[in-house]
């Protein structure tokens, strides 16, 4: 795990819609401090300043690496920006490990990066495997729910039926005490 968020450093890399929605949401959640990279520096700036981040050009990316624990990519690019040839000496000699989140298609980051010790990667295919897992768990409850409903509903019933009782037993007891 991350650990506590104020003391994480993260990096956007895209300015887009994805991009600016996960600055939101971490200078929301409390960010220790935010970055977001893209094509154009003004629209990186456009983007981060409101967050309280600081925005920066994608050519900036390489000396970026050694500020933050967590980069998300969101950027719309045809190849990989970061690979395991490219990250391995920007990541040799860290004390802390380098968590990634590609939310990018195609890929902002090549999945051999994972085989890089203090790497960490998840993309959308495991997003998707965890949302198919979470999916798949509820589904499983499913039977359990419905038992709890229909023993539930069961004795909702005979509770009901017992209420239509009274009115008789009334009239008995009513008859016998005359």
């Amino acid at each position: 795990p991350i650990g506590m968020v104020a003391s994480v450093a993260g990096l956007v890399i895209g300015a887009g819609e994805t991009g600016a929605l996960v600055g939101r949401l971490l200078a929301k959640a409390g960010v220790g401090s935010l970055l977001v990279a893209n094509r154009t520096p003004e629209t990186a700036r456009a983007t981060a300043h409101p967050l309280g981040g600081r925005g920066v050009s994608l050519d900036a990316l390489p000396g970026l690496l050694g500020e933050v624990d967590l980069v998300v990519g969101a950027a719309t690019v045809p190849a990989p920006l970061l690979t395991r040839a490219s990250l391995e000496p920007l990541v040799s000699g860290r004390d802390r490990p380098l968590h990634l989140l590609d939310l990018a298609h195609p890929r902002n980051f090549h999945r051999n990066v994972r085989e890089l010790d203090g790497v960490e990667l998840l993309d959308l295919d495991h997003v998707f495997e965890r949302v198919d897992a979470a999916r798949d768990a509820r589904t499983a409850q499913v039977p359990a729910a419905e038992a709890i409903v229909g023993h539930r509903a069961d004795e909702f019933a005979a509770w009901a039926r017992s209420r239509r009782t009274i009115g008789v037993l009334r009239a008995v007891r009513s008859h016998v005490l005359e």
